[in-house]
């Protein structure tokens, strides 16, 4: 392949450009037929957000390592962190007492009722679980 630059044929293999700037190329419509698609934005917030490096975290999985029960935990966990979903799901994935894992999928049920999103991650860790 070959490039015309000032009446010259220049191989493309050894083609170099120097300039200044270079044009911005946008392959899509112009500007003009762009719109905007107005999507509202829902933004939750929950009174504390959880992560791995929380305390509670960290002695769960150290209990998990160890091979502790974690079902003397539960109770503490349901009282103290209702709305730890993500912590809830840890939990699940531990507890041995089937009257404890019965709490912890109740507790689960209703927190995914309080929003579209809890609703779909919790749904997403209920499918990975079983």
């Amino acid at each position: 392949m070959t490039v015309q630059l000032e009446g010259r044929t220049i191989p493309l293999d050894s083609l170099e450009v120097r300039v200044d700037s270079l044009p911005s190329v946008f392959p899509g419509t112009t500007v003009d037929e762009l719109m905007m698609i107005e999507k509202p934005v829902i933004i939750e917030r929950d009174e504390r957000v959880w992560t791995n490096d929380d305390p509670m975290f960290n002695r769960i999985h150290l209990m998990r390592e160890r091979g502790e029960s974690i079902d003397g935990l539960i109770p503490e966990i349901l009282t103290h962190h209702p709305d730890a979903w993500l912590l809830h799901i840890e939990c699940l994935e531990l507890v041995k007492d089937e009257g404890l894992k019965q709490t912890l999928i109740e507790r689960l049920e209703a927190l995914r009722q309080t929003s579209p999103s809890r609703n779909e991650l919790i749904g997403r860790a209920f499918d990975l679980l079983r």
